[in-house]
């Protein structure tokens, strides 16, 4: 009897440590809202005391002496090349997105959007977007000592392996939260604490990225319906998620103010990129928030394992969102749109085209004339000696013709564009493991 008992008590454990195994996270719909007044729609008004609106004296719209400091900045963006120098032939504006899981899923549209050509974008043909998000690695595990060198090591090596350098960062969007709580926080303590990490963080990249001149940054989403099972619910859940807005504002007002030291972004040596807002992503649930009619709706808006990530659907609005305020941005626009500032740019092709960006090496003095020309054009190589692929682009970077040109033939590749669109088009010639990209158009 007493070896059953025994065997039935070992049986009830092995059940009993197994549910987890079958008990799954879900979303958490019960309370789609909270009561709380989004900070976009508060502006003037107050939360415990301290003024919400993004800028100082509770508006949200960016004006004075810090935006025309942004646009000068933003005015002098030019695309760079691996070793940090202007170079319109081979340089590039890299966008990089900085953060954990959520922001990475929702950067991840972002770099689509940069590399579709679209109706909507019609974006400097020198920008590309890169996303820099690491899983699971929150602000504090990014700053902490005994992490902090191989957290920034991970960001540069994905730098390095889709073939750029951290030389050519030079704008970035950033979005994180703070783990550890067992119990709801207490405000404003930390948001001030989480606020200081916020500052070592910038001041790290700044460090590992020496050209990163501007930075977007984000609060966090509603975290009402994140499942109350999760470890980190109270990292997550609210208030703490509504109370980021005010971590994020009083980042970028101590900046505006000028009241701490190592967010100075002017001068020889700048501690600090300039820092603006991104997009306020807090909305009240379900309740559409009256600043812009955002709202999110439990299992539509947001994953129903956890109610914490986004929807494959709410990623997608929310990538177009920071693309929005970038591109339409007083301050964005500087460097995002097209014009004539980026009329001698050469967009890399490759990467446009889905593949990984490659460093393009000058092979002698290659031409091609006549330039402007109509239908036919002639790349002159140095002897017969050379098999040569031509790749030719549109200004999109889709490939419109392709083909090779077989050695010990002719000194002259002949380009026919007969039947092609006028524009611009860029031909990449690829010979002995080298590269060269000579742009020309038809007129």
């Amino acid at each position: 009897m007493m070896k059953q008992n025994f065997l039935k008590k070992c049986l009830i454990f092995s059940f009993l440590a197994t549910l987890p195994l079958f008990i799954q996270a879900q979303a958490n719909c019960a309370a789609p809202n909270t009561g709380l007044t989004p900070f976009l729609d508060l502006q003037t008004g107050y939360y415990l005391g301290y003024q919400a609106g993004l800028y100082p004296g509770g508006t949200n719209v960016l004006t004075g002496a810090h935006l025309k400091s942004g646009k000068t900045i933003a005015k002098g963006i030019k695309p760079l090349d691996g070793d940090g120098n202007v170079n319109f032939g081979d340089g590039v504006v890299l966008v990089a997105g900085f953060g954990p899981s959520v922001p990475g899923h929702i950067y991840g549209k972002v770099v689509q959007h940069v590399r579709t050509p679209s109706v909507t974008y019609d974006l400097n043909p020198c920008m590309d977007a890169i996303n820099l998000c690491v899983g699971g690695k929150d602000i504090g595990y990014a700053t902490a000592d005994s992490t902090t060198v191989d957290y920034w090591e991970l960001l540069v090596q994905k730098v390095y392996d889709v073939g750029y350098t951290p030389e050519q960062v030079q704008i970035g969007w950033m979005y994180f939260n703070s783990k550890g709580l067992t119990v709801p926080p207490v405000f404003p303590d930390k948001s001030l604490e989480t606020m200081e990490l916020d500052i070592q963080f910038i001041n790290r990249a700044k460090e590992y990225f020496p050209n990163l001149k501007i930075v977007y940054w984000s609060s966090r989403h509603f975290g009402g319906y994140a499942d109350t099972s999760i470890v980190e619910y109270y990292s997550l859940a609210e208030p703490t998620s509504y109370q980021n807005s005010w971590t994020v504002k009083w980042l970028i007002e101590s900046q505006i103010n000028n009241t701490e030291p190592r967010l100075q972004f002017k001068g020889a040596n700048p501690k600090s990129p300039y820092i603006l807002w991104g997009p306020n992503f807090w909305c009240d649930g379900d309740i559409r928030r009256m600043y812009d009619n955002k709202k999110y709706v439990c299992n539509l808006s947001f994953d129903a394992d956890d109610g914490y990530h986004l929807s494959d659907q709410q990623d997608s609005k929310d990538a177009l969102d920071i693309l929005n305020s970038i591109y339409y941005g007083e301050v964005g626009k500087q460097f995002a749109k097209n014009g004539v500032t980026w009329e001698t740019c050469i967009p890399w092709l490759d990467t446009l085209a889905g593949g990984l960006r490659q460093q393009d090496e000058v092979f002698g003095d290659l031409k091609i004339s006549p330039n402007p020309g109509h239908d036919e054009f002639y790349i002159s190589l140095p002897n017969e000696q050379y098999q040569a692929y031509i790749a030719v682009y549109n200004e999109l970077g889709i490939v419109v013709d392709e083909f090779i040109h077989e050695e010990n033939f002719s000194t002259e590749v002949l380009i026919d564009m007969a039947g092609k669109p006028t524009g611009m088009y860029f031909a990449k010639v690829m010979m002995n493991n080298k590269i060269t990209t000579l742009r020309f158009i038809r007129h």
